[in-house]
């Protein structure tokens, strides 16, 4: 580092005058240490020949409120400001903006003047070729995201590109901006958010693999938040608040076949039927649901949560029918789509393998004999109340 003279100023008329004397070979500091590396990176080609504490400065600090509104002082620390009880009651905004600057620690110590002197921090900005990857740089994460503000501005970055949470979900759910929702307590935002992206969160929360959870930035830092789990949570609230899911107002007059009720189709037709059209599932299994139904065990996926979210899925105006040809609905139908899923089980690859029994052959073998017994059994309770 080139020397420079360094200035403690004891008052704001002394600070102003050595700036203006320096003319503009000065730079201000108000406590913080970001200079020093720039200083020594020489990042700009005017190298300051004077530094100016202004946090020597005695009676920068304090919030005060009188007649003409609320004063706080350039050298009051954010966590400060974000505690003071008469900001919190009455100027709940500007307490709110507090909470949502930077991490706890960095607002403990920064200061509103700390932080208006300090220096552009995004590396980005500094060393444009350096090896430290952002997203800007095609890089995993922005630091100042995460916690580390060391190179960056705690004011935090612009997001350049997808999350690694969202990048690695198959469904490509914006998984930051609904949990930013449910944090700030809107839960029926959280939920339709979550929607338009997953129509069947209540399912996927009990059986997705989480490949968001294992890129999470969070286990970087301790442990991977549970997404699985609050998209269960989220999904289970739209099957409980029959606003979440709200039918269209205005139909487009377009009708719909798809033949299969898995969860291809119950897809489609959540999506279709949000649009305004008509639409109607044909399965040639008992009961909607597919392969959620049929192939995935009951203490894994509750037959219930299938159900229900099979009703929700009705109570956008879907209909349910069975035994159909694909001409007839040619004829019928504007459009049709085929799901009818993937019930073929295939070999292992081992010696022997020809000799196991798929499960799932056997769990719709049993469904389907449930099926007609259930069928039965309700056409004999017709037969005597007739």
């Amino acid at each position: 580092m080139r020397p420079f003279k360094h200035l403690n100023a004891t008052s704001l008329d002394a600070a102003i005058s050595a700036l203006a004397e320096a003319d503009g070979r000065a730079a201000v500091i108000a406590g913080g240490t970001d200079v020093l590396g720039i200083l020594k990176d020489g990042i700009h080609p005017g190298y300051p020949e004077l530094v100016v504490n202004l946090k020597t400065v005695p009676g920068l600090a304090g919030i005060r409120e009188d007649a003409r509104g609320l004063s706080i002082g350039a050298l009051t620390r954010l966590h400060t400001i974000e505690r003071d009880r008469t900001i919190r009651e009455r100027y709940g905004v500007l307490a709110e903006a507090e909470r949502r600057v930077a991490s706890p620690q960095i607002r403990r110590m920064g200061t509103i003047g700390g932080n208006l002197c300090q220096q552009p921090r995004c590396w980005y900005y500094r060393h444009p070729e350096n090896t430290l990857y952002c997203t800007r740089k095609a890089g995993r994460v922005c630091n100042a995201l995460t916690g580390e503000n060391r190179y960056h501005s705690i004011f935090g970055a612009m997001r350049m590109g997808p999350t690694p949470c969202s990048a690695n979900c198959p469904a490509g759910v914006d998984i930051p901006a609904y949990m930013s929702l449910l944090r700030d307590g809107d839960l029926v935002g959280a939920a339709r958010l979550l929607l338009e992206a997953n129509p069947l969160p209540a399912i996927t929360g009990r059986v997705c693999p989480h490949f968001c959870e294992g890129e999470c930035n969070r286990g970087e830092v301790d442990e991977a938040v549970s997404v699985r789990g609050v998209e269960r949570f989220l999904g289970d609230f739209a099957l409980d608040d029959a606003s979440v899911i709200r039918p269209p107002r205005t139909g487009t007059g377009r009708t719909v076949a798809i033949v299969g009720a898995g969860p291809a189709g119950l897809a489609a037709a959540s999506y279709l039927a949000r649009w305004g059209h008509r639409v109607r599932v044909y399965d040639r299994m008992p009961e909607p649901g597919g392969m959620l139904r049929y192939a995935i065990p009951a203490y894994r996926l509750p037959n219930a949560v299938v159900q229900r979210s099979v009703q929700a899925i009705e109570g956008l105006g879907v209909e349910v029918g069975r035994d159909v040809s694909l001409e007839q609905l040619r004829q019928e139908y504007d459009a049709v789509f085929l799901a009818a899923g993937a019930w073929r089980s295939p070999l292992i690859g081992l010696a022997g393998g020809e000799l196991a029994r798929p499960g799932v052959s056997d769990r719709r073998a049993e469904w389907a004999q449930g099926g007609a017994r259930q069928a039965g059994g309700r056409d004999r309770r017709r037969q005597r109340r007739d």
